[in-house]
């Protein structure tokens, strides 16, 4: 059976179509080896945390056994905030890329999504936790991913100079990093 990889796509008016070609260009790079799975997230043009989380959690239900999680841009943040507070079972990886950091400067307040004091302790269930992110990326502050680090020192973060908020070029090291991860 092929390896599931589910995808949460980022958000605004737009979201899902744009993400669906991060998606391709993902899948493209791993080839026919695995699964993929990339829903339309609830109200992409105005997210909100429980919606999004309890859907998450009915695909990783409905689906027994998606071992492997990308999150792009806010769809990261609701990810790594779900995987903070829930137990979705036997995930393997987490790959968050673009994803805005809440709570660290007033201009990035969405309190429902803020991490807890004890994320770092709640997310080391998780054996690899990945955040990409571009130096140029228009959107999310690059200093984002550093806050992640920072409030969860076992996870490992790459930035590339270039790419922008899709990661346009970069997404193919992140296909090399699931397939070591993955064994393939």
């Amino acid at each position: 059976m092929k390896p599931k990889i589910l995808f949460i796509q980022g958000a605004m008016e737009g979201a899902y179509k744009e993400d669906a070609l991060m998606v391709d260009e993902i899948k493209k790079t791993l080839g026919a080896e695995f699964s993929f799975i990339y829903p339309e997230m609830p109200h992409e043009e105005k997210p909100d945390y429980m919606a999004w989380s309890r859907f998450i959690d009915d695909v990783i239900q409905k689906e027994k056994g998606i071992p492997y999680l990308i999150g792009h841009s806010i769809g990261g943040s609701v990810l790594i905030k779900y995987l903070s507070e829930e137990n979705p079972g036997n995930i393997k990886s987490a790959f968050i890329l673009s994803a805005p950091f809440w709570g660290k400067s007033k201009d990035w307040e969405w309190k429902e999504v803020e991490l807890k004091d004890n994320a770092c302790e709640r997310l080391q269930k998780i054996p690899h936790l990945l955040f990409y992110q571009a130096s140029d990326d228009e959107i999310t502050p690059a200093q984002h991913v550093q806050y992640y680090k920072e409030k969860i020192p076992q996870s490992h973060i790459e930035i590339f100079d270039t790419g922008g908020h899709q990661l346009k070029n970069q997404l193919k090291h992140v296909a090399k990093d699931i397939r070591e991860i993955a064994g393939k």
